[in-house]
């Protein structure tokens, strides 16, 4: 989301919407690609998520090609959900990374995590609210 933002020019509700819907069509290969280009990853960091895109893409294209004779038995079923949770792992560290890397894009914007995370309740405590009435 913040990836457009770094050019540190002041966004109205409009154009931030737009720059959001855009972000979320573009594939996670097209997002790094755009994020490689505007801010100044670390080399770990971008090796990391480059190697979390193979994964996530052969996941979605090939893993049960790969594992289509595992299925029959016990043994290769057990495999299959060993390999599946040790993406899990590499997704979820890329995952944290990435949150880091963009409360770094929000400070500079002067929004911090406690601003964050106290919107969040306060939008939680809106929709709690809303749907109790």
């Amino acid at each position: 989301m913040g990836y457009k933002v770094v050019d540190n020019s002041a966004l109205n509700q409009e154009e931030w919407l737009e720059i959001y819907n855009g972000l979320n069509s573009h594939t996670f290969g097209r997002l790094l690609g755009q994020v490689k280009k505007k801010v100044d990853l670390p080399y770990e960091l971008v090796t990391h998520l480059e190697a979390t895109l193979k994964k996530r893409n052969w996941l979605a294209h090939d893993f049960f090609y790969d594992y289509a004779m595992h299925m029959s038995d016990t043994d290769g079923r057990k495999e299959m959900i060993t390999e599946l949770q040790n993406l899990i792992h590499i997704f979820q560290v890329a995952d944290h990374a990435v949150e880091k890397l963009s409360l770094k894009v929000w400070e500079t914007m002067g929004i911090t995590e406690d601003w964050l995370q106290n919107e969040v309740a306060t939008q939680l405590k809106e929709y709690h609210s809303g749907k109790d009435a």
